[in-house]
């Protein structure tokens, strides 16, 4: 139980992250790139207690593969960003990656 919610809260800072850091890029926001600069060490503190657990490669690819997904989603539903036919199936394709990494 304890690997599986390293692996969500790791994701889910990652994506915080770039979420923030997209805002920053877009909008100047000075809180935003505050907030960047406070949680992304977090970010990394969660990474290091994963590979506690799983090897390198697995949790890296997990992870990688996690935040792009979680930051595409963001992408759309935040910034109403449209995705093509082509790149949902490539994230059909990263959901198949993962449950391969299992």
């Amino acid at each position: 139980m304890y690997v599986p919610l390293l692996v969500l809260s790791s994701t889910a800072v990652f994506i915080l992250c770039d979420a923030l850091a997209a805002n920053w890029g877009k909008n100047k926001s000075t809180a935003s790139l505050i907030l960047v600069v406070l949680v992304s060490p977090i970010c990394y503190l969660l990474f290091g207690m994963l590979n506690e657990h799983k090897s390198l490669a697995t949790s890296s690819a997990v992870i990688n593969i996690l935040a792009l997904v979680g930051t595409i989603l963001v992408g759309v539903i935040v910034f109403r960003e449209g995705l093509l036919p082509r790149q949902m199936f490539g994230i059909s394709f990263a959901f198949f990656a993962i449950l391969l990494l299992r």
